[in-house]
């Protein structure tokens, strides 16, 4: 209860931190407080909420969680070769994701060219944001929650507070997230799971290639997504499509190795039905 009692106070803190940010924002660049509700606002706006946001949240961490928050930048060769495995695997992950959907005509490439500007600024900005976020939810939330819980309580109610921050905006409907939001679940349960067993920066590894990965390929423009099978692909965001949420709880029980055999041959199988059935459709 004590280790639960901490992550509601960091909570709280954070709230009445963003408020005054909120409030600051509203002074500053004299908004009104639906463009913040709504994000009808400018980039220098947005860059300036983003950038004390991250600050609040790094102080908060370092202060609720200083001992685990050092701890996790005492860097050695075995945390390297984690960081190197978590990239590996999740690069994988992701190239075939997009080979199923490139094989079944879900999306198309639309053309490559080289941006080192772009390709930089994706890799220093994917980064931060895998770090940050494994920073709250696992060293902070999940491994709190493991203290006075099970490891799959603790996984579970980290993953779905992981999932459901990424959508807090009043002007989303609930059909255009319950997707994202449930694929975004299992992503965090994968995270939570490679943390718990592996180390701190093999989830580092594996967040950072998924993001960096999806960052490219929306912000170069990278594909042509067929918008019939949406629901199918995901988009530019394939972890939202049924095939991304079904894989994603392939490589869950990859990890696990529970009922590895005959649940995720049952997955596999049934992935490849639904490709067929909506296709014909």
């Amino acid at each position: 209860m004590q280790q639960t009692s901490v992550v509601i106070k960091f909570f709280i803190s954070l709230v009445l931190e963003i408020i005054l940010i909120a409030i600051f924002l509203l002074f500053t660049f004299s908004l009104n407080i639906n463009d913040l509700i709504t994000n009808n606002i400018t980039e220098t706006v947005k860059n300036t909420y983003l950038t004390l946001l991250y600050l609040s949240l790094i102080c908060n961490l370092y202060y609720f969680s200083k001992d685990d928050f050092i701890d996790v930048f005492k860097i050695n060769k075995q945390r390297i070769i984690f960081f190197i495995k978590g990239l590996t695997i999740g690069s994988l992950f992701l190239l075939t994701l997009y080979s199923i959907e490139l094989l079944n005509k879900l999306i198309e490439i639309r053309y490559f060219y080289f941006d080192l500007i772009l390709i930089l600024k994706v890799v220093v900005t994917s980064f931060l944001i895998a770090l940050t976020e494994e920073l709250l939810f696992r060293n902070f939330i999940f491994k709190n929650l493991t203290k006075s819980n099970n490891l799959t309580k603790s996984m579970i109610i980290s993953s779905y507070i992981y999932a459901q921050l990424h959508f807090l905006r009043l002007d989303l409907s609930f059909i255009r997230i319950i997707f994202p939001i449930i694929g975004l679940f299992f992503v965090g349960m994968i995270l939570s799971y490679c943390y718990y067993k592996k180390d701190f920066w093999y989830s580092v590894g594996l967040h950072f290639s998924w993001v960096m990965m999806i960052s490219y390929t929306t912000q170069a423009n990278l594909f042509i997504v067929n918008e019939k099978y949406i629901l199918l692909s995901g988009g530019y965001y394939p972890i939202a499509g049924l095939i991304g949420i079904m894989l994603t709880i392939i490589l869950l029980f990859i990890f696990i190795r529970k009922f590895f055999g005959g649940f995720t041959k049952i997955v596999i199988h049934n992935l490849f039905f639904l490709i067929t059935i909506i296709r014909n459709y």
